[in-house]
């Protein structure tokens, strides 16, 4: 019986996937309409009512439907951030064409972005070489990856951040603006974005080696990570990393639409049961509408302004100015957020600012790329050992810029340390490691094999 719902769960059939995605847009309609709106159209998150642009917003929904199922059958880490920034983004944003953003550019154009982003993933173009030479990995390596990592982060927090102990997750903004001020060397920046990575690959490491120390010390450092700078990603990788080495093991495309849906029924369930909106706040509202309604605060503005073409990033380090003297983030948060706010966003948010419209066509080649590199030195790990690296790359492609993300949130970085990773899988009782993927395992050993 548990098996059955399990697969119900975690391995639908396409009709289920259907119903997990529709049953996932109409919790968010009832959110934004009932919950979301009333609490925030102060700041712009209205609900409007249109008969035109409801239809307008299920045809994208059965748009997104049909990508999902060509890349839900496709094993490898890369289909699963599509399928996380697709379910996290692309269907949530159709809530928002339902009820606030009228403008049929936008919905066709957002249509197109997902499109073209499925669509280059899917091509089998050339595979990533990453040097002939066969690379030596040596469980001491992950030691020694551990303890440098353990001592930058103390470093950091020494030196420079200190430690703010508070697992508030309502007052982690006064942690990010003292973080952001102290001005830490640049070097020590992405090494410390690659810290929320490493860590949990640690944990699933030591967990499966029966080394529990090890697992606990990493688990230690992924909290003092949380403490320095307040990121709640950081405290989500570890929470989805231990859950999914428990319970989970090996996170597929296939499975993203029913968590999502759960995530929504979990916030459901505590407004029904306790009276109180914090799961909604804090997960719900922020990771899906939130995001949602920035893609389409984004579209507005650049609509009628300049693009940037990445002269406030990395074309502005060749000496290109950007015709905007503040952050675009404090400027769209400023007209369409709140005063003074920091409303970073990624993806078609991040395509139109910098391209306009043939943004949907560059940025989703930009990030098929990086997905295509992940695939290739993730290659031997299951997705569950590498679900730190899973979890942030979504995470931050749906709140930054492209090269923020391979830069400075440590998505290159982290894929460096993931390839020198030695190669493991799950087992029930014992961990086998296999130097150079050479190695052929009797069935009989009841080894998980890899994805």
């Amino acid at each position: 019986m548990l098996t059955n719902i399990k697969n119900l769960l975690l391995k639908p059939n396409k009709v289920l996937q259907s119903i997990y995605i529709i049953v996932f847009r109409v919790l968010l309609d009832y959110m934004y309409y009932n919950i979301v709106s009333p609490l925030y159209s102060y700041i712009g998150m209205t609900a409007e009512q249109s008969t035109f642009y409801y239809m307008v917003s299920w045809i994208m929904v059965i748009c997104y439907i049909l990508m999902m199922f060509t890349i839900i059958d496709v094993e490898k880490n890369g289909a699963v951030v599509l399928s996380i920034i697709l379910i996290c983004s692309a269907v949530p944003t159709t809530t928002i064409v339902a009820f606030l953003g009228h403008n049929l550019e936008f919905a066709v154009l957002n249509v197109l972005y997902w499109f073209f982003m499925v669509a280059f993933y899917k091509h089998k173009g050339r595979k990533i070489v990453l040097g002939k030479n066969t690379i030596k990995r040596s469980s001491l390596l992950i030691y020694a990856v551990f303890l440098f990592f353990a001592a930058v982060l103390l470093l950091i927090c020494v030196a420079y951040t200190g430690i703010h102990v508070s697992f508030n997750l309502y007052d982690v903004y006064g942690t990010r603006a003292a973080f952001k001020s102290d001005k830490l060397p640049t070097i020590l920046q992405y090494l410390f974005s690659a810290c929320i990575i490493v860590f949990p690959v640690i944990i699933v490491y030591g967990l499966n080696k029966k080394k529990r120390i090890l697992a606990l010390a990493a688990t230690i450092c992924q909290l003092l990570a949380f403490f320095a700078d307040g990121r709640k990603s950081t405290i989500f990788v570890l929470i989805a990393t231990i859950l999914g080495y428990y319970f989970i093991h090996n996170l597929t495309a296939r499975m993203i639409p029913a968590i999502m849906m759960g995530v929504t029924v979990i916030g459901f369930i505590e407004k029904i049961c306790i009276g109180t909106e914090n799961f909604i706040n804090l997960v719900a509202r922020r990771l899906f509408l939130v995001t949602a309604y920035l893609q389409y605060a984004y579209f507005d503005f650049f609509s009628n302004n300049v693009k940037d073409y990445f002269r406030q990033s990395i074309v502005g380090r060749l000496g290109f100015s950007s015709p905007y003297t503040k952050d675009i983030p404090t400027l769209v948060g400023g007209q369409y957020y709140v005063n003074n706010s920091y409303a970073n966003n990624g993806l078609f948010a991040d395509a139109y600012s910098n391209f306009g419209a043939v943004g949907v066509v560059i940025l989703p080649i930009l990030i098929v790329c990086a997905l295509k590199l992940l695939d290739r030195v993730c290659e031997g790990l299951t997705s569950g050992i590498c679900m730190g690296i899973i979890i942030v790359s979504a995470y931050t492609l749906l709140s930054s810029s492209f090269f923020t993300v391979m830069l400075t949130h440590g998505f290159l970085l982290g894929c460096i340390i993931i390839y020198l990773v030695p190669r493991f899988s799950y087992q029930r009782d014992v961990v086998v490691e296999n130097e150079g993927m050479k190695r052929k395992y009797d069935d009989k050993k009841s080894i998980t094999k890899y994805s």
